[in-house]
């Protein structure tokens, strides 16, 4: 594996592997990855080849359309400013005896996504909290506590899964989508992360 792609299997990587696996769910189940950044790209393909039915919930159409051109691509694909009924309906297609998603993971830290990933996430259902939105996390009491979810909080995989998610990745031929930087270029890489016009993730190269 090259070092480029790697790199970003130590951060972002082992953080949606943990909300993976903290959501707790058998094999088989529906999980939705709200935020098709630079977790959740990865994060499609990981639950994907874990056993799950997957949807790539995102408002960016680029970003679904990326993880849909990769070999172990989502099973749904969501654009989040779609209409929740909408959304619901897409998920019928991998929904079980509640409608929604067994579970959701948030790799974003946009507040507006928490409120939609509650709307999809069925009754009784688990949602992993990676985002860490600036203002503080907020929800509806009706999408969360008549619905009987269950909040998780989630920062990183421990080493045991580091390993794992190595493992998954390499004997699956997962793709990480990099740009690569020069260092003297980081603050145009700063700039361009804040304005939302980096896709994948940012790797700087030192030589």
């Amino acid at each position: 594996m090259e070092f480029k792609t790697a790199a970003p299997l130590m951060c972002a990587g082992i953080s949606i592997y943990g909300g993976i696996v903290k959501a707790n769910v058998p094999k088989g189940s529906s999980i939705g990855i709200v935020g098709i950044g630079g977790l959740g790209h990865i994060g499609t393909q990981v639950a994907k080849c874990m056993g799950y039915k997957v949807a790539a919930i995102d408002v960016k159409q680029s970003a679904l359309d990326a993880v849909a051109s990769y070999k172990h691509s989502p099973d749904v694909l969501i654009l989040a400013s779609d209409h929740v009924g909408e959304c619901q309906r897409k998920l019928s297609a991998i929904s079980g005896v509640y409608p929604g998603l067994d579970a959701t993971v948030l790799a974003t830290d946009h507040p507006a996504a928490f409120e939609l990933a509650a709307a999809l996430t069925r009754k009784h259902g688990t949602m992993v909290l990676l985002g860490q939105p600036e203002k503080g996390i907020t929800m509806s009491y009706a999408t969360t506590i008549y619905k009987d979810i269950k909040l998780v909080g989630s920062l990183v995989a421990d080493t045991a899964q580091a390993q794992e998610l190595i493992n998954l990745f390499s004997e699956n031929m997962l793709h990480v989508q990099v740009k690569e930087w020069r260092l003297e270029d980081a603050e145009q890489m700063k700039q361009d992360y804040l304005a939302g016009n980096s896709e994948g993730k940012n790797v700087i190269v030192i030589d």
